[in-house]
């Protein structure tokens, strides 16, 4: 019996062997995307509280806060009591005063003009040393007489004023009386004074002593 050939595409798809699933996927490559992945959102820190304000802060950064500071010094009150009803440092009030010049200057004219309302009130104490006048609850007016404790109180408190208003104003309220002025003073030669001397008729021989001559005295 004679065989049959095989005819060539019979041949060529018994060579062939069939390709699998899993190796068409491995082989397989997807192409690359264009899109970029969405940035990460960027997280902000939480912001820090802020710092409370000092009572001075408040102050100093109010409006008309030299105007107030000034009047309570015209009034008759001091730094440190301004300082102590706001509840102020002290040196911290005066390194703001002393920052400024103008500033400087002004509380230094506040306290010059202090001394002009410690002179009026010595002599409102000085009405008031002995008796002073009252209304009592009837409306009827009444003098109020004072004893010896109260009036050596007030004395003290005058003095005090008076005290203060001297070294506050001293051209004014102090007790010696301050004269400015220049005393030009002109050295004399001796031959210039015998001239003006002589101009003057004085005989220069009669204001010279005259010492004993060498050899003992005369006669």
């Amino acid at each position: 019996m004679s065989k049959k050939r095989a005819s060539p595409d019979q041949n060529a798809t018994t060579a062939t062997k069939p390709v699998s699933t899993r190796a068409r996927t491995a082989s397989f490559k997807a192409p690359a995307s264009s899109k970029k992945p969405p940035a990460a959102a960027k997280t902000t820190p939480p912001k820090k509280a802020a710092k409370p304000l000092t009572p001075f802060q408040k102050w100093s950064s109010g409006v008309g806060a030299l105007d107030q500071f000034l009047a309570f010094i015209l009034e008759g009150g001091h730094m440190a009591d301004f300082c102590r009803q706001n509840e102020f440092a002290y040196t911290t009030m005066l390194d703001w005063v002393n920052a400024d010049s103008s500033r400087a200057e002004m509380y230094a004219r506040a306290r010059e003009d202090r001394a002009d309302k410690l002179a009026d009130e010595i002599v409102s104490i000085s009405d008031e040393c002995e008796y002073q006048p009252v209304t009592d609850m009837s409306g009827n007016t009444v003098a109020l007489v004072f004893d010896k404790t109260a009036v050596a109180r007030n004395k003290l408190r005058v003095d005090a004023r008076k005290w203060s208003a001297s070294k506050l104003k001293p051209r004014v309220y102090g007790d010696k009386v301050q004269v400015e002025g220049t005393v030009d003073h002109k050295v004399m030669s001796d031959d210039a004074l015998l001239q003006r001397l002589a101009k003057l008729g004085v005989s220069v021989a009669s204001i010279v002593p005259v010492g004993p001559t060498e050899g003992g005295d005369a006669g």
